[in-house]
């Protein structure tokens, strides 16, 4: 029989033990916070990598380059020959013995889209052999293209987007391109009918039944049709489905095979199609919550003569479905455009002459130096260490006054104009308008505001017409140029 411990010891034993037991359980309900944390992360994204469907592991601490499994590469239809060394044979895990081969890189690039997106991504990745995942993308990769991953709100910024992210095991919607099964002649100011073909299920990647036909941007500015945008469509097991077209130019248009029309995503998992049938909703932002026709259809219900559906019990009344006009013919749009620009121009014409800049014409010697000076930043150059090596600077700016532009104007003469000399039976060159990346567009619009300022530009409809480039200088701004190499060419 042991001995009875004194009173005072017994109690701070006593305490010992409720204080290991209260930090056990601290432990453990942190161990269980960050389990639950760690569970709910987001980190896959879906993605579309040669029309082939799957979920990207966004892992931004891969700091080597982006992966994909053997499994997934073979899957693609593409063969272990066309894969060419890149000079790494292993990568080495956390778990001892489990080292992963790596087969090799592509030969021929390939190519990752998101349903958010229609940029179409260069993608080169590394396949590596047993990868538990399809896709690993890497944080260079990330960087390269632009894509900020945003973790405290689950997902990546692309093009000025929130991209949402998924958890694992989250189902995925399952996405697929279409492309045109056949050539078509879209009539003039008419609707027709396309056939299209979904490789994804016809390659038996993913399910058939109802989904959403939406057309993409890209096939409206290659064809200048309209096709839908969020089309109600059922696809059989061979991936067809057909959706419509609207040309409303007055002249036909020939759609060619093979040509890509949009997506197909399905309206909800097959696990849900049995208990919840019918569940799409396709809401337009700004759209009104009464249409202008709401007047004339309560004037109709109260002479009891309505042809409208009625309203099913529990619905809401303020849901209201709306159809998007056509849009305007390439003419009305010009003119619109034309009516836009010059108004704009001479706007900005009157509020320059309500706010005239500083005139520097009646500058002494002394003030022409310090606009010099700070115009150049002189004064903060490494290069001029002393006061003698700022004077001789300034004197030698000083010496060349009349040749700066001081009001931030660019300057024209009218002393010398530039001929681009074609030959008597040569044709117009009109190029076709190229979309601008969503990115670049606040540039572009600063530029053609700043050359509206200065009358650089002017509003015209020839039938030559050029493209604007983007050319990126050293220091990340960007130089818009015009691409008149194919005017050029015409010339002798």
């Amino acid at each position: 029989m042991q001995p009875a411990l004194p009173a005072a010891v017994n109690n701070q034993w006593q305490q010992l033990i409720a204080h290991i037991a209260d930090s056990s359980k601290a432990v453990a309900a942190a161990e269980s916070g960050e389990l639950r944390a760690a569970e709910s992360y987001c980190r896959l994204l879906p993605i579309n990598i040669n029309g082939r469907s799957c979920s990207g592991l966004i892992d931004s601490g891969n700091v080597w380059r982006s992966v994909i499994s053997l499994k997934f590469y073979l899957s693609l239809g593409l063969l272990v020959r066309d894969l060419r060394p890149v000079g790494i044979d292993e990568i080495h895990t956390a778990k001892e013995g489990a080292d992963l081969k790596v087969m090799g890189e592509p030969r021929r690039t390939l190519h990752l889209r998101l349903q958010e997106t229609a940029t179409r991504y260069v993608f080169r990745p590394v396949v590596v052999k047993g990868l538990s995942m399809d896709v690993n993308l890497s944080g260079p990769w990330l960087k390269a293209n632009r894509w900020d991953h945003i973790y405290s709100r689950d997902c990546l910024r692309i093009q000025g987007k929130d991209v949402p992210l998924r958890q694992p095991g989250e189902e995925v919607q399952v996405v697929s391109d279409l492309y045109l099964r056949n050539a078509v002649v879209a009539k003039a100011n008419a609707l027709t009918l396309v056939d299209l073909v979904a490789p994804a299920i016809k390659g038996g990647n993913m399910p058939c039944g109802d989904g959403i036909i939406r057309g993409s941007r890209h096939f409206m500015d290659k064809t200048d049709l309209h096709p839908g945008l969020n089309a109600i469509g059922t696809c059989d097991h061979d991936g067809n489905v057909r959706a419509a077209v609207l040309n409303t130019l007055d002249t036909d248009v020939t759609i060619r095979k093979g040509m890509s029309y949009g997506t197909f995503s399905l309206t909800c998992t097959p696990v849900e199609w049995d208990s919840a049938p019918q569940r799409i909703c396709v809401m337009e932002a700004g759209a009104p919550a009464e249409p202008p026709s709401a007047g004339r259809r309560k004037r109709k219900q109260e002479d009891g003569d309505d042809d409208t559906m009625p309203a099913q019990p529990g619905a809401n009344k303020k849901s209201t479905c709306t159809t998007a006009p056509p849009r305007e013919s390439r003419a009305d749009k010009k003119s619109t455009y034309l009516e836009k620009f010059v108004r704009t121009a001479r706007e900005k014409e009157r509020r320059s002459v309500e706010n005239p800049k500083v005139d520097v014409t009646g500058f002494n010697e002394h003030q022409k130096r310090q606009w010099l000076q700070t115009e150049f930043n002189l004064k903060d150059s490494p290069f001029l260490r002393s006061a003698p090596d700022l004077a001789a600077a300034t004197d030698v700016l000083l010496e060349f006054w009349d040749l700066f532009s001081h009001d931030g104007t660019f300057g024209k003469t009218s002393l010398i104009k530039h001929r681009i000399i074609t030959p008597d039976d040569a044709l117009p060159i009109k190029q076709r308008y190229r979309p601008i990346n969503p990115s670049l567009e606040p540039d572009l619009r600063k530029q053609l505001d700043l050359w509206l300022d200065h009358g650089v530009i002017e509003p015209a409809d020839s039938p030559w017409s050029s493209n604007l480039v983007a050319a990126k200088k050293k220091g990340g701004a960007i130089r818009w140029c015009i691409g008149t190499r194919t005017d050029t060419s015409r010339s002798p």
